[in-house]
């Protein structure tokens, strides 16, 4: 496995990074120099071996000069592409169309949270429950108010999280049922809330260190190769085991 890293000078990134020198995992920094001209561009991928992955935890504007640029390389360079991970969030609607473009001709996989924790998270709130309901069609079916609060660090540019506005979809809540809180050096806090008059349940996932980020990101990559999907969207779902 080859990896492609857009983003390795960001706090995420870094670390990926040095994950990946630490497992010696053939890794390939894309700086933003090189997205800048398709002449660079092409040349980087020219050189590439086989079986190699893209995994971009840049900004949103990263993306898309990303996805711009692989949608202009040839066939031949294409075929190396074993798939494309984005972790990154906050992306525009515009943004989301030429990735899903994309995916016609390259498996993409678009990951909100690289946590294995928020992802059993999304599965208790979708798992079915002994009436055949998922767990908030019964929360809700109950009487149950339902609301999401999501807490990060300072540094963080978007509100609410990529991961909130995923957990709300599950839940079936609108975004303004979501409520955001930027301080200190929180690395990431979710809580779902269902509430009564008379009781008050929590699910709450709290993040305690930015490497499991890394390594889940890391396992994600490991899995594509590894079950080699054809071209299109990929479900998170299929890669996080």
């Amino acid at each position: 496995m080859n990896i492609v890293l857009l983003g390795s000078n960001g706090r995420l990134g870094s670390l990926i990074h040095n994950q990946l020198n630490a497992e010696n995992i053939p890794t390939f920094a894309l700086a933003k120099e090189i997205l800048a001209t398709k002449k660079d561009f092409q040349n980087f991928f020219s050189n590439l071996p086989e079986n190699a992955i893209i995994l971009d935890v840049s900004l949103p504007t990263g993306t898309e000069h990303l996805i711009e640029q692989v949608k202009q390389l040839n066939s031949e360079i294409k075929n190396k592409l074993k798939g494309i991970v984005i972790g990154t969030t906050g992306h525009t609607n515009a943004q989301q169309e030429k990735i899903k473009d994309l995916s016609k001709e390259i498996p993409i996989c678009l990951v909100s949270n690289f946590s294995k924790g928020v992802f059993l998270f999304d599965q208790i709130l979708n798992a079915k429950t002994s009436n055949g309901m998922t767990v908030c069609e019964l929360a809700h079916s109950l009487g149950f108010d339902l609301a999401l609060n999501e807490i990060h660090h300072t540094q963080k540019k978007d509100a609410p999280s990529g991961t909130a506005v995923s957990l709300a979809n599950t839940a079936n809540l609108p975004l303004e049922r979501i409520s955001s809180t930027r301080v200190g050096n929180v690395i990431g806090e979710h809580t779902l809330y269902f509430s009564q008059d008379s009781e008050m349940l929590e699910i709450k996932h709290s993040a305690h260190s930015r490497k499991l980020f890394a390594l889940g990101a890391i396992q994600i990559c490991k899995n594509i190769i590894a079950k080699s999907p054809n071209a299109g969207l990929l479900a998170k779902e299929e890669f996080f085991t």
